[in-house]
C-alpha cells in the first residue's frame, strides 16, 4: 500500500508551513509595534515616545520586512548590505539583495529632481511666506510652511538620500514619484505617494491577507493600519484622537468604490475628471489627518526654528 500511494515530497510541506510562520511573526511585528507605541504614549515624553517610533520604524518594521522574504533572499545579504538596508529611510529590503534587478518602469531619482524640488520648497518656505499680508490667519500660514518644509524635507531631502545610495550601488527608487500627476487613489496611494510604505503595505500585509480573506477585505485591513499607524498626528498634538484612522478608512471607501464598473467607465471619462476625484478624495478631508492643532503645537515650532516669515514666537 505505501509503496502504491503518490511519493511526496517533504519540502513541499514544508514550504507551506515556513510560509504560515512568516505571515503570523510578521503580523505579531506590525500589530505589535503599534500596540506598543500606543502603551509608551502615555508611559513616556514625547522627545522619548518620538525616538521610540523611529526605533520600531527603522527596527522592528524592517525585521519584519526581512522576515517576509524567502530564506533564499534572506542569504544574499552581507552584512554591509544588512546595515545599509538599517540605516535607509525606507522599509523595501529588495533593492539590497544581490540579486535584484529594479523594473524599467521604477523611478529613478534624478538631480535635476532634486534640485527643482529643492527650490520649489525653498521659494514656498520662505519667499510665499514672506509675500504674505500680515493679517493672514496662522493656520494659512502653517499650511504654506508645511507645504514648503514637505517639498524640502520629504522630497527633495530623500530624493537626496536616495541619489546617495544609488551612487553607493543600491538601485533604490524614488519615494515620491510626481503625486500630483495621479489619476486615481490607486495610482496615488500606490505608486507616487510614499512609496517607503506602500511596499510594506503591500508586500507584508495586502499580499498575504489576499490570499486569505480576499482582495476587498485585504485593502481595508491595509487603509485601517495605515491609519492606526498615523494616529502619531494625534499623540504629538494630544488631540483628535481616531480622525487618522477615519480620514484612512475613507480612502480605503472609496478606493473600493473606484473599482466598481459605473466608476470605472466615469473615471475613464476624461483625465481632468480623474485628476479632480483624486484631488477631491484625498485632500478633501485632510484635516483629519493634518488637524490645527497638530499645525499649531508640532508644525508652527519647527518652522519658526527655520526662521520662516510671519511666524514670530510673539505672534
Amino acid at each position: 500500500m505505501n509503496d502504491a500511494s503518490p511519493s511526496v515530497d517533504p519540502t513541499s510541506l514544508a514550504r507551506p508551513r515556513r510560509s504560515e510562520r512568516r505571515f503570523w511573526a510578521v503580523w505579531a511585528i506590525l500589530v505589535g509595534s503599534l500596540i506598543v507605541a500606543g502603551v509608551a504614549s502615555h508611559l513616556l515624553s514625547q522627545v522619548w515616545w518620538f525616538a521610540l517610533v523611529l526605533f520600531l520604524y527603522f527596527g522592528a518594521f524592517k525585521v519584519a520586512a526581512l522576515i517576509a522574504l524567502s530564506s533564499a533572499e534572506r542569504q544574499q545579504f552581507t552584512p554591509g548590505r544588512l546595515l545599509a538596508y538599517f540605516l535607509w529611510i525606507g522599509v523595501q529590503p529588495r533593492p539590497f539583495l544581490l540579486s535584484y534587478v529594479p523594473p524599467s518602469s521604477a523611478p529613478r531619482p534624478t538631480w535635476q529632481g532634486f534640485l527643482l524640488n529643492a527650490a520649489t520648497g525653498a521659494t514656498i518656505l520662505w519667499g510665499v511666506s514672506y509675500l504674505l499680508p500680515d493679517g493672514t490667519p496662522l493656520l494659512l500660514r502653517a499650511w504654506v510652511g508645511l507645504i514648503g518644509w514637505s517639498m524640502l524635507r520629504l522630497f527633495a531631502g530623500f530624493d537626496g538620500v536616495a541619489l546617495l545610495y544609488r551612487w553607493l550601488g543600491f538601485p533604490v527608487e524614488k519615494p515620491f514619484f510626481n503625486p500630483t500627476a495621479a489619476t486615481s487613489l490607486g495610482d496615488f496611494w500606490g505608486r507616487r505617494w510614499n512609496r517607503f510604505m506602500s511596499g510594506l503595505m503591500r508586500d507584508m500585509l495586502f499580499v498575504p491577507l489576499t490570499r486569505r480573506v480576499g482582495a476587498v477585505a485585504a485593502a481595508l485591513a491595509v487603509f485601517l493600519y495605515s491609519g492606526v499607524l498615523h494616529e502619531f498626528v494625534s499623540i504629538l498634538a494630544d488631540s483628535g484622537y481616531g480622525r487618522p484612522t477615519l480620514y484612512f478608512l475613507i480612502q480605503g471607501v472609496a478606493f473600493l468604490v473606484e473599482g466598481t464598473h459605473p466608476c470605472r467607465r466615469w473615471l475613464l471619462w476624461s483625465p481632468v475628471v480623474c485628476r479632480c476625484w483624486t484631488a477631491l478624495v484625498v485632500i478633501g478631508p485632510i484635516a483629519l489627518v493634518v488637524p490645527p492643532d497638530f499645525l499649531y503645537d508640532v508644525i508652527v515650532p519647527v518652522l519658526r526654528e527655520m526662521y520662516v516669515p510671519g511666524l514670530s514666537s510673539g505672534e
